[in-house]
């Protein structure tokens, strides 16, 4: 993953930056896990499945700090977002977000997520018997992965998720990797509630990046 990131252009980006003509389908109802942070999760998760294929969701089962560069600082980000909050992402939402995610401490994802979609959580213990001997070696840690989890697609991360003080607005950083060398990606989320459904926005929260 931070291989992956580095192959981006270093570049300074700030504020948020608003994708127009994108267009998300409509999420399905609150999975009323009676987690909101659960609900969030299944409802990214379901927006982001592929109809055609039959992948199971493979999920990490702790989270995972939002340290989007190796030299780039998560509190002055922080401090620069909250600075300039905007409509899409709110300061009361910023504020909670990074919060959250300011320790490096991660938290145990609630098993409540199963329930509601096909996923399964996967502990670091058993990442790490898979991924032990790194890329050299074959049969290596991708390998290992797909033989055991054959109906997976790619190997989801979430950072904790912030609400607004209104609860109707959400945020999470999430990742996915699924090769060594190219396949991955990151990106924070934001929702927004609309009809008992959250709903993905248009609008892309940018980071600081240092050479």
């Amino acid at each position: 993953m931070k291989r992956l990131l580095r192959l981006a252009h270093a570049v300074v980006l700030l504020g948020v930056i608003t994708l127009t003509g994108c267009k998300t389908p409509l999420p399905p109802p609150l999975a009323k896990s009676g987690s909101p942070e659960i609900d969030v999760l299944v409802s990214y998760l379901v927006q982001n499945s592929q109809p055609n294929k039959r992948h199971k969701a493979v999920v990490s089962e702790l989270t995972v700090p939002f340290i989007a560069w190796p030299s780039a600082s998560f509190s002055e980000d922080c401090s620069k977002h909250l600075a300039m909050p905007t409509k899409d992402i709110p300061e009361d939402l910023i504020r909670d977000f990074c919060e959250k995610n300011s320790s490096t401490n991660r938290v145990l994802i609630s098993g409540d997520l199963t329930n509601h979609l096909a996923a399964l959580l996967v502990s670091d213990d058993a990442l790490g018997s898979l991924f032990a001997f790194g890329m050299p070696v074959k049969p290596d840690g991708w390998d290992k992965f797909y033989h055991r989890y054959p109906e997976a697609g790619e190997m989801t991360h979430f950072s904790r998720v912030g609400f607004n003080k209104a609860g109707d607005m959400a945020m999470v950083y999430t990742h996915t990797t699924f090769h060594w060398l190219v396949g991955g990606s990151g990106r924070v989320v934001v929702f927004e509630k609309h009809d008992n459904r959250w709903v993905i926005l248009p609008v892309f929260w940018a980071f600081s990046v240092d050479n």
